[in-house]
């Protein structure tokens, strides 16, 4: 089962075959030991928050989850993300839909 705890740390969405990654955006999510998230996108040399706020993880118990983020959000589809494929060793890393910039792969930095 996904808890917070598997989550905390800085993940990175990186260019991985089959998933987008050549819009040149980066899109990163962190999260902290007091459970709190914030997802955003580097777009160049413009940051825009998606989404902020304390972070719940639903696990599916499917292989996918939801993160869901209570707080302030640019837009209530960045309040929860789908995700799948989590992968917690060697390098944790996780796929996620995000909304308007498709499937993207993330890893853990």
């Amino acid at each position: 089962m996904l808890t917070i705890d598997d989550f905390i740390g800085t993940w990175r969405t990186v260019n991985f075959p089959g998933y987008v990654g050549n819009d040149e955006n980066i899109i990163t999510l962190h999260v902290s030991g007091a459970g709190l998230a914030t997802l955003w996108k580097q777009e160049g040399q413009q940051t825009i928050i998606f989404a902020e706020g304390s972070l719940e993880i639903i696990d599916n118990n499917d292989g996918s989850f939801d993160l869901a983020i209570e707080g302030q959000a640019i837009n209530q589809v960045y309040s929860s993300i789908c995700g799948n494929l989590f992968i917690p060793n060697p390098s944790p890393s996780f796929i996620s839909e995000i909304p308007e910039h498709g499937r993207r792969y993330f890893e853990k930095l």
